[in-house]
């Protein structure tokens, strides 16, 4: 089989990109993760409201 029968293979080009759009992602999501992981606690000695929650997570 040629490339042009299993389609065109990802070059440099494309590595890059994906990197460039990945890694700036996966803090992003690890800070989510620590937010939504530490709501409960906060929650419990805050005792904050449905809005006060909401600005809670949005803030980071």
């Amino acid at each position: 089989m040629t490339a042009t029968e299993t389609g065109a293979r990802a070059g440099a080009r494309e590595w890059i990109a994906l990197a460039v759009l990945g890694v700036p992602a996966v803090p992003v999501m690890m800070n989510m993760s620590v937010r939504y992981l530490g709501l409960p606690s906060l929650s419990a000695e805050l005792e904050p409201g449905g809005p006060q929650l909401l600005w809670i997570t949005d803030v980071g």
